[in-house]
């Protein structure tokens, strides 16, 4: 999670594949791009997500993405016991180096996200008891 400067909180995913091709090396130095990123799910809701970051590590020979909610939530509403799980599908653009094109690679995870709760409703007003109208 991080924090926003509303004080709300957005769920953050770390990515990581890995990379290791000998007859198209990357060019660490390059524009890794992440595209067509998808987290649809027919059967549930929709969870709106952007890259934060994509970043390749050549001595891990591994692409990093970052990913973060659009939507951030009060920190008591998050219950992180319950956590559902949506399929993201995305292709990244790998810069090859000395050369003029990119390698596309798919990616396909799921991501665990924490259920919202709803919040409390505001309790209602306690008016003061009326008097016994036969009392006086």
């Amino acid at each position: 999670m991080r924090r926003r400067n509303n004080g709300e909180y957005a769920f953050q995913w770390h990515l990581t594949l890995n990379v290791e091709d000998g007859e198209n090396p990357l060019d660490a130095g390059g524009r890794f791009l992440v595209k067509k990123l998808a987290t649809d799910d027919p059967a549930a809701d929709t969870l709106s997500v952007r890259v934060v970051e994509a970043n390749y590590n050549a001595r891990r020979a591994a692409v990093n993405v970052v990913l973060e909610s659009e939507r951030s939530w009060p920190l008591n509403l998050i219950d992180d016991r319950t956590m559902r799980t949506f399929p993201v599908r995305a292709e990244i653009n790998l810069p090859v180096k000395d050369g003029y094109s990119a390698c596309r690679r798919p990616l396909s995870a799921r991501l665990a996200v924490p259920r919202i709760l709803s919040p409390a409703p505001p309790p209602e007003p306690v008016s003061p008891p009326f008097p016994d109208p036969g009392q006086g």
